[in-house]
C-alpha cells in the first residue's frame, strides 16, 4: 500500500501535466483560428466592396476617357450604340444637370455584368452614353491576390442561402446593384492546416517525452520506496544476520506485554550467549567469528516458528521472544536451542567449535516491565553460564539443567 501510495504521489502530477499539454497545444490553436476567422469576417464585407468601389471607378475613368477622346475626334458629333437595356437610363439621364463630368453605373445586358458611363462633353454640353463589359476575370484575379478570395461571382440581387458569403453593392441612391459571392479562403483554418504537422509533430514530442519522464518517474518512485523500505528494515534488523535487532524486539515485546499473553499462551523471554566466543575471534579471526554469529542466527531461527521474534542484541548476544500452548513448552523449546548450538562449525580460516547458553524467563500472571524480563532473563542466562556452559535455566526456579 506504501508503494503504491508513493507512485501516485509522483506520477498523478505528471500525468495530469502531459494529458494538459497534449490537449492544450491543438485546443489554443483552434481557438486561435477561430479568432483569426472572426476577424477577417468582420472586416472582409467592406474590404470587398471597397474594392469593387474602387475597381468601377477605375473602369468607369477608362470608359468616360476613351468617350470623351472619341467624341473629340468626331467633333462631339458620337452617337454611341446605346443597349435597348440603357433606354430608361439615357432617357433619365438626358436632362440631368447635375452631371458636371461624368457618372457609372453597373448595368445588367444579357445576363452579364456591364459598366454604363454617362458623360457630358464640356465642349458640347452633349450627354454621352457609353458602355463596357466589367471583366470578371481580372476582378476575380484580383480579389484572390489581395483578399485571398476563391471561386469569385458577380450576380444580380438576389436572395441566396448556399453557404457562400456575400457583400451586396448598393448604390448612392440606396438602390441595390449587385451582389459580389465568394468561397473564402478562412485565414484561421489555412494557418491551423499548415501547422497540423508541426501540431501533429508536437503532439508526438509531449507525448513520448511525457512518457520517458513518467517511467522515469517510475523509476524513481521505486528507488524511493526500495531506499525507504530498506531504511526501515536497517533500523528495526541486524546488518549481519538479518534478524530483529533490540529495537524491533522491544517492540513485539511490549506488544505482548500489553497483551498480558492474552492468545498466546505461555510467553517466554530467552537470552542467548555463545560459549568462548571469544577464543574464536583470537585464533581464527573476526571474519571467522562473524561466520560463526551467522550460523548461529540460521539455527536459532530454524528451532523457532515465524511467530517468534529472533533478535541479535549485538556481539554473540541473542534473545528471543516465543510462545508455547504451556509452560513445559518452552523448557522443550529452550533444551531445543541449546542442542542446535553444539556442534563443530566450518568458518573462514578453519573449523570452530559452537556452543551456546540459554537463560528462560516466563511471562507469569503478574505484570512486568520489559527491562524487568530482560533482566530475568539475563539472570537465568548468567546461572546456565555459571553451572558449566552448553545448558539452560530458568528464572522460576534458578534451576540448571544439563
Amino acid at each position: 500500500m506504501q508503494n503504491g501510495v508513493t507512485e501516485r504521489t509522483i506520477l498523478a502530477p505528471l500525468a495530469l501535466i502531459l494529458v494538459a499539454a497534449i490537449l492544450t497545444v491543438p485546443l489554443a490553436l483552434l481557438l486561435a483560428s477561430r479568432e483569426v476567422d472572426q476577424m477577417a469576417d468582420a472586416r472582409l464585407g467592406a474590404m470587398v466592396g471597397e474594392m469593387f468601389s474602387s475597381h468601377l471607378d477605375d473602369v468607369t475613368d477608362d470608359l468616360a476617357r476613351e468617350l470623351l477622346a472619341k467624341a473629340d475626334a468626331h467633333g462631339g458629333a458620337v452617337q454611341p450604340e446605346i443597349p435597348p437595356s440603357f433606354a430608361t437610363l439615357a432617357r433619365r439621364l438626358a436632362d440631368a444637370p447635375a452631371i458636371d463630368a461624368y457618372q457609372g453605373e453597373l448595368q445588367w445586358y444579357g445576363g452579364a455584368p456591364v459598366v454604363a458611363v454617362v458623360v457630358r462633353h464640356p465642349a458640347s454640353g452633349k450627354i454621352l452614353i457609353g458602355a463596357a463589359p466589367l471583366d470578371r476575370e481580372s476582378l476575380k484575379a484580383s480579389f484572390a491576390d489581395r483578399l485571398g478570395l476563391d471561386d469569385f461571382r458577380l450576380e444580380r440581387i438576389r436572395r441566396r442561402d448556399d453557404g457562400r458569403t456575400h457583400a451586396e453593392v448598393v448604390w448612392q441612391d440606396r438602390r441595390d446593384g449587385a451582389t459580389i459571392s465568394w468561397v473564402k479562403e478562412h485565414a484561421g483554418k489555412s494557418l491551423l492546416r499548415r501547422l497540423a504537422p508541426l501540431i501533429g509533430g508536437l503532439v508526438v514530442v509531449i507525448t513520448l517525452g511525457g512518457a520517458l519522464l513518467i517511467g522515469r518517474a517510475r523509476r524513481l518512485a521505486h528507488r524511493v520506496v526500495d531506499a525507504r523500505a530498506q531504511a526501515e528494515h536497517l533500523a528495526l534488523h541486524d546488518p549481519l544476520t538479518g534478524l530483529a535487532n533490540r529495537a524491533l524486539f522491544l517492540q513485539n515485546l511490549n506488544l505482548a506485554l500489553a497483551r498480558n499473553g492474552r492468545g498466546l499462551g505461555a510467553v517466554g523471554v530467552f537470552m542467548v550467549d555463545l560459549d568462548r566466543f571469544k577464543a574464536v575471534n583470537d585464533t581464527l579471526g573476526h571474519q571467522a567469528g562473524d561466520d560463526l554469529i551467522v550460523e548461529t542466527s540460521r539455527r536459532l531461527s530454524a528451532n523457532c516458528r515465524a511467530s517468534d521474534t529472533v533478535a541479535r542484541f549485538g556481539g554473540d548476544e541473542f534473545a528471543i521472544l516465543a510462545s508455547a500452548p504451556s509452560e513445559a513448552g518452552l523448557h522443550q523449546l529452550a533444551e531445543r536451542l541449546v542442542g542446535a548450538l553444539q556442534d563443530e562449525v566450518q568458518v573462514r580460516g578453519g573449523t570452530a567449535r559452537l556452543s551456546g547458553s540459554v537463560g528462560l524467563a516466563s511471562l507469569g500472571e503478574t505484570p512486568l516491565a520489559a527491562d524487568e524480563l530482560l533482566r530475568r532473563a539475563d539472570l537465568a542466562l548468567y546461572q546456565a553460564k555459571h553451572s558449566g556452559r552448553a545448558r539452560h535455566s530458568a528464572y522460576a526456579t534458578q534451576k540448571s539443567e544439563a
